[in-house]
């Protein structure tokens, strides 16, 4: 049987899951790029692909290679194709161009030019002239130029592929259906549901995880509800279609069968979970997934549900609340998990990790990805309670981001206790003779302490040098908490009476 080399792209923090998909399905993978994977297989294993892939974004017919750094080598490369083969006179394209190089300076003058290439082809073999369309074409063209080497092909989805087809409403912080399938992968969501456990999320918004998490829990396939471009080409393309649509039908009938696992979602916003309820039906999984409006503080695991995994993308700490108030948040969210899911895994996805302290869990494993074009973190959690800890932050200095005076290392205190002592021996007659006047006590004397220490009367100033990037956040913080304990007590300064402030040097 023919093979051919097709190009398997993902987001960012896909590709390992993404490579571990392709060998379940027997699929040969040739290269890696940043972008996605080369594999190799016949035209029912990349139609195959584009309809079992919970995480590829796009599956790429490979067509031709060649040199290319001006309109015309881009020209000649794109007539070099036979376009007659998959092109009737009536079916539309559409060229994406990715890259620049030589005398292509831009992604749309790349497309045009293979756009001429294409037609000067056409034309060339008596046809009738296609119609360049932006949407939905019936041949989508990918070009892409990088290095001085243009790559011509095919996209076989025509949509993105996390485009399942169930979701025409979302959030505000929607999460693509393709990251939600490699949340899942990760915080080992497969072996959960073969063993019969439960999937909750506490912040569902539309419902994307709780979909994916019941496609793959009843064996559905993720391009089951959708179209793809391929479907409309001419030639062997589509031989053999129909009978694996037919066979993705019956494991999907089998795995609503067989699946014994529940799904329950909440949220604090009722229109979200509208939403949520019209895409589970969509899905058609109205009979197996539940989702109601709670707030986080009244939130409680079903009395019958069976211990699983615990996986949400909240909002809060992608910016759409205060870091405050989703601080406090995420304080409430671990005191009820830390109550009512002992036994449980969990998985939190967050843009600004340092927020996941605040559950007080200890995380066990921390991994990286894009949702779109915002780097988020998923951090896992086993909650039982030899990983109960109290949270590093309180809310006050997470408001103020000032935090409360304390001793971490009492020999570096000691430190600059004995030169704030110095320091204002040195100073004391200028000090008594103009009491109202600002004096400097101290400016990063000690490299460990980045800080100006200023006394005005009664009253203390402590300025903050930012930290160069080889000092972590958290030393930082508690290097300033000591500061701010040791100041006011060698210097007699009600605590009351010291201000803070944040300068870049």
């Amino acid at each position: 049987m023919k093979t051919d080399d097709f190009f398997v792209t993902a987001s960012w923090g896909l590709l390992e899951l993404l490579a571990d998909e392709m060998a379940a399905f027997g699929i040969e993978v040739t290269g890696r790029a940043s972008a996605g994977l080369w594999v190799r297989t016949d035209m029912a294993g990349a139609r195959g692909i584009c309809l079992w892939s919970r995480l590829a974004s796009r599956v790429t017919l490979h067509l031709h290679q060649a040199p290319a750094d001006s309109a015309d080598t881009v020209r000649r490369a794109a007539r070099a194709i036979p376009w007659e083969a998959w092109l009737r006179p009536e079916m539309t394209f559409r060229v994406r161009f990715q890259g620049t190089h030589g005398d292509i300076l831009s992604p749309r003058f790349g497309a045009q030019c293979v756009k001429d290439g294409l037609m000067e082809r056409v034309r060339s073999q008596g046809g009738a002239e296609p119609v360049m369309t932006p949407d939905q074409p019936d041949l989508p063209i990918q070009a892409r130029l990088r290095h001085g080497q243009l790559e011509l092909g095919l996209d076989m989805a025509g949509a993105s592929l996390h485009q399942r087809g169930y979701r025409s409403e979302a959030g505000e912080a929607p999460l693509r259906e393709t990251l939600a399938a490699g949340l899942l992968y990760r915080a080992g969501w497969p072996e959960v549901a073969k063993a019969g456990g439960d999937l909750a999320d506490s912040f569902c918004g539309s419902g994307t995880i709780l979909v994916e998490a019941a496609m793959m829990a009843t064996d559905t396939a993720p391009g089951l509800f959708r179209g793809f471009a391929f479907e409309g080409w001419p030639g062997a393309v589509t031989e053999g279609w129909p009978a694996q649509r037919a066979e993705a039908d019956e494991r999907r009938k089998q795995g609503l069968a067989d699946s014994r696992s529940r799904f329950r979602g909440t949220d604090m916003d009722g229109r979200v979970v509208a939403a949520a309820w019209r895409n589970i039906e969509r899905a058609g999984f109205s009979d197996r997934i539940h989702v109601e409006k709670c707030d986080v503080a009244e939130w409680r695991m079903p009395e019958k549900a069976r211990t699983g995994l615990i996986l949400t993308n909240p909002p809060y700490g992608n910016r759409l609340e205060s870091r405050e108030r989703a601080a406090e948040l995420f304080r409430i969210l671990g005191e009820r998990l830390r109550s009512e899911a002992v036994g449980w895994r969990f998985g939190l996805l967050l843009s600004e990790s340092e927020l996941g302290h605040q559950l007080g869990l200890r995380s066990r494993r921390q991994y990286r990805f894009y949702n779109g074009s915002l780097e988020t973190t998923l951090l896992l959690f086993d909650i039982r309670e030899s990983e109960f800890r109290q949270p590093e932050q309180s809310l006050e200095e997470l408001r103020t981001g000032i935090p409360e005076p304390a001793i971490h290392n009492e020999e570096r205190a000691a430190m600059l206790a004995n030169r704030l002592r110095k320091n204002r021996r040195h100073l004391r007659r200028r000090i008594n003779q103009a009491p109202d006047e600002s004096h400097c006590l101290y400016d990063a004397d000690i490299p460990e302490y980045a800080v100006r220490i200023t006394q005005t009367g009664k009253q203390l100033t402590v300025t903050e040098y930012a930290p160069p990037a080889s000092v972590p956040e958290k030393a930082a913080r508690q290097r300033l908490a000591e500061v701010l304990a040791v100041a006011p007590d060698v210097l007699g300064i009600d605590p009351g009476a010291v201000s803070y402030e944040y300068v870049r040097r």
